[in-house]
């Protein structure tokens, strides 16, 4: 069993992303580099590694991240207006003052994630775990939807 688990684990992690990289003709590692400021925009970028990925004030705007990771990433200034980020990892990232204004995180891993100053109103947060995620100074509205069961009032999120 254990041979069977790390060869679902070792397709899983390598030979997939590397699929998928060569369909796109991408190198998934690139986007373990910095791209600050970078124009990712209206693009499809499931299953990628985003991790320890420097993507401070770059244009995510209406991409589909669903299944990315984004672990130690660095988003803070990002635009993630309406993006896909659904089932995403983004545990111990940094997305400090980001546009997440209609965002889909659903089911989204973000543990030890920074929010502070994050521009929340109308994400979808359902089902996302938040353990230990700071949402200092967020911005969130009526249209907001958070996990079952989180503590709005002793989260340090704004109401606007």
């Amino acid at each position: 069993m254990r041979l069977i688990h790390g060869s679902l684990l070792f397709l899983s992690l390598v030979l997939i992303p590397h699929t998928v990289a060569a369909q796109r003709n991408w190198d998934y590692r690139y986007f373990q580099k910095s791209m600050q400021h970078s124009n990712l925009s209206h693009r499809d970028l499931r299953i990628f590694w985003f991790q320890l990925t420097d993507l401070y004030g770059a244009n995510l705007e209406e991409s589909n991240f669903s299944g990315t990771s984004f672990v130690d990433a660095d988003l803070s200034h990002a635009n993630l207006r309406s993006a896909i980020l659904s089932k995403t990892c983004l545990n111990y990232a940094r997305v400090r003052r980001a546009n997440l204004e209609d965002a889909d995180l659903r089911y989204a891993n973000l543990l030890y994630t920074d929010f502070k100053g994050a521009d929340l109103r109308g994400a979808n947060l359902r089902n996302a775990e938040v353990d230990a995620t700071n949402f200092t100074g967020a911005i969130y509205d009526n249209r907001t939807k958070w996990p079952r069961g989180f503590r709005i009032a002793t989260s340090g999120a704004i109401k606007k």
